[in-house]
């Protein structure tokens, strides 16, 4: 008579269930930080670097040409107040349209002390 070992009571038994909870562990991970990224919504932001170093009448003059264009909100400097001038000018563009979109590139574009203008890197 044939005896037939089950999978896990193999010699190696130990090292397939250590297999397949390892795998079940990253597998129930990705799902996890799946789930957040599909739940998290719209959260895009378009990034203007000036030309350094930057004034802050150069920084406020960015702000109040684009950030007044319809759909487009400026998003709240953060860090210490002296250091401003040298931080990017953020703006959030979650759920507007490709004309709104487009719009604040343009006026990004005309503006002489914007160097860079783009997505936030993320």
């Amino acid at each position: 008579m044939v005896q037939t070992r089950r999978w896990w009571q193999g010699r190696r038994g130990g090292n397939r269930v250590m297999l397949l909870v390892l795998g079940l562990v990253a597998f129930a991970f990705m799902v996890f930080n799946a789930s957040g990224r599909l739940t998290a919504g719209d959260q895009r932001q378009v990034v203007a670097r000036l030309v350094l170093p930057a004034t802050d009448a150069q920084r406020e003059a960015v702000k109040d040409a684009c950030g007044r264009l319809p759909g487009v909100a400026l998003v709240p400097d953060q860090g210490a107040a002296d250091k401003q001038r040298n931080l990017p000018v953020r703006f959030d563009v979650a759920g507007i349209t490709q004309q709104q979109e487009v719009a604040l590139y343009a006026c990004l574009e005309e503006r002489p002390e914007v160097r860079y203008a783009g997505p936030e890197a993320g």
